[in-house]
């Protein structure tokens, strides 16, 4: 069982992602994402790999499965000839990444180990960690948990919930001590008591002079008494001074502002000077203000009129061209008419043409009708006589 919210002794690890290939009974790659949800459960048949999730986790951070160290080659699948984790982390620092990999040589096997810190959209590689001594530091300086600390307090394996209780006395100090990284508390406390000795020390060498000070001598007496003196002398020539210097100060900020107030009247009085000389100026820019005061009003008139004479001439205009467009219109319709009115006559003349043929196949018609009539009473008149004879 692993909480995505366990807390460590010095940051808080939140398991981010898990990524597996070519581990136990992982053989194609997979990846576990812990970040869509606070709590995660592992539910499977034997064998599913459930606890081999766990393997990879412990065995990426400390090299070390439920085998122990000895014997990597055992978690390469069967069918596959490397193995690789990546576990990635969160801690106040950071983000992290562990990757860890076995390769099966002819000589046995190899591994590899890193460690790399998420930054700027890119994961850049921690110095040192590629090597197992780095790796090892890393990990106890940032994690300050061991193997057996971290599966007792933090990952409870598969039919090990029990170790801590079960552990001895002294077991269980340790792996508590390890899991509340209880080594930095002791050396502060060990620092702190050496502190207090040595003020102790010194409060009792105070009280001891305190409690027993020397007698001085005449000529100490005599000597401080002189000192004394010299110091009472010294401290009135400065009590003189500073009120010297105090009265020197106020009459310093009293020139500063007689300055100030003096440099504004000359910047004023410019200022007037400026003026007298621009006099002049001044009235004949009044004499053209008020001119332009008096024909503004004509001036606006003068635009305003300007502007619907123009927008006039562009209606007109436009009037222009709609008139020529619909005399162009009439043309084409007048012109139609008149093809109109010239095929009107031509229909009317094929019309009559075709009355009078019509009248006249009419009259045909008749004749023929008739004569038809006539043929077949001469026809029935013989087939009569041919009956009769």
């Amino acid at each position: 069982m692993l909480s995505p919210r366990a807390v460590t002794n010095l940051d808080s690890m939140i398991p981010l992602r898990l990524r597996l290939a070519g581990f136990l009974s992982y053989r194609e790659p997979q990846e576990l994402d812990f970040t869509t949800a606070r709590l995660w459960l592992l539910a499977g048949a034997n064998g599913s790999g459930k606890s081999a999730a766990f393997d990879a986790i412990t065995w990426a951070l400390f090299n070390t499965h439920r085998g122990g160290t000895q014997h990597g080659n055992e978690l390469i699948h069967k069918a596959a000839d490397r193995c690789a984790v990546g576990f990635d982390f969160e801690l106040a620092s950071g983000q992290y990444r562990v990757e860890r990999s076995l390769r099966l040589t002819r000589s046995g096997v190899s591994g590899t180990q890193g460690i790399f810190q998420y930054d700027a959209g890119e994961w850049h590689p921690v110095a040192e960690t590629t090597r197992k001594a780095g790796f090892d530091d890393w990990i106890h300086r940032n994690l300050g948990l061991t193997f057996d600390a971290f599966t007792t307090s933090l990952l409870l394996r598969q039919g090990h919930a029990e170790k801590l209780l079960d552990a001895t006395p002294k077991g269980r100090a340790e792996i508590l001590a390890s899991a509340v990284h209880l080594e930095r508390y002791q050396a502060l406390h060990a620092r702190a008591n050496t502190e207090k000795l040595k003020q102790k020390a010194i409060v009792d060498a105070l009280d001891s002079q305190r409690l027993s000070p020397p007698l001085p001598s005449a000529e100490e007496m005599e000597n401080a008494a002189a000192e004394l003196a010299r110091a009472e002398v010294t401290i009135a020539k400065l009590r003189n001074d500073l009120t010297d210097a105090e009265t020197h100060l106020a009459a310093a900020h009293r020139y500063g502002a007689l300055t100030e107030r003096l440099s504004a009247a000359r910047r004023e009085l410019a200022g007037a000077h400026a003026l007298l000389a621009d006099a002049d100026k001044i009235r004949k820019d009044h004499a053209r203000l008020l001119e332009l005061c008096a024909v503004v009003p004509i001036a606006e008139t003068v635009v305003v009129t300007h502007a619907k004479r123009t927008d006039s001439e562009h209606r007109t205009e436009r009037f222009l061209k709609q008139q020529a467009t619909v005399k162009q219109q009439q043309a084409r319709l007048d012109h139609a008419l008149a093809n109109s009115r010239a095929t009107r006559q031509e229909l009317s003349k094929t019309l009559a043409a075709d009355e009078a043929r019509l009248a006249e196949t009419g009259q045909r018609l008749r004749t023929l009708a008739a004569a038809l009539q006539t043929v077949k009473l001469v026809e029935e008149h013989a087939a009569e006589v041919a009956r009769l004879e």
